[in-house]
């Protein structure tokens, strides 16, 4: 893709992406990607023909997840699953169903790339368009392999440091256990919470 069209795929896709997830907070029980829309008309906001690549690749951070609906709800009617490469791909519609003139293909990470972090798969393969990553990664990686935040799937993190309130009754908050000498334990599993700097090294 021309660089110079960058901003106004960023924007397009941001907005697309945005009414695609403003369907995910309806209560109305309507699925808008069930049937199929209308063609976005050359040169709409919802036509990203002439500013996008033929197919837009999504590489997430694990294997299909609730945190990932958004993504998913992009997916136009009649998507093709492909189990043995464990990627989705249809065509990229906005919330009221619209075609946007290109496809959208979704790939599966964690173990499915065989738990390498996004940022690594992004440069290993040119085709991904956009990827998933947390802000510990960014930073991480921010000088062997830098990324650009363009959008925020969730207003809040998913991620929790929790203990037992019997055996800690004075913590109220996070800031509590910074006062005491406690060890924290948290897991790498997940590929978008790391706090090690040795990787960017």
């Amino acid at each position: 893709m021309n660089r110079s069209k960058w901003p106004a795929f960023l924007t397009t896709l941001t907005a697309a992406s945005a009414l695609a997830l403003t369907g995910c907070a309806s209560d109305d029980g309507a699925d808008a990607g069930a049937t199929a829309g209308p063609s976005a008309a050359s040169g709409s906001a919802y036509d990203l023909a002439s500013v996008c690549p033929s197919t837009i690749v999504v590489q997430t951070d694990w294997n299909p997840e609730s945190e990932h609906g958004g993504t998913y709800k992009l997916v136009g009617p009649s998507p093709k699953i492909d189990a043995d490469k464990k990627r989705v791909t249809g065509a990229l519609v906005a919330k009221d169903g619209t075609d946007t003139g290109v496809d959208i293909e979704i790939r599966a990470g964690g173990p499915a790339i065989g738990f390498q972090n996004v940022a690594a798969q992004m440069y290993a393969d040119t085709s991904i368009t956009l990827g998933y990553g947390g802000s510990d990664d960014a930073i991480a990686l921010s000088k062997s392999q830098p990324t650009l935040g363009v959008f925020a799937g969730l207003e809040k993190s998913p991620q929790i440091i929790m203990w037992a309130p019997d055996a800690h009754p004075d913590w109220q908050g996070i800031a509590d256990i910074g006062k005491t000498d406690t060890k924290v334990l948290y897991s790498r599993a997940p590929p978008t919470w790391t706090t090690s700097p040795a990787r960017a090294s």
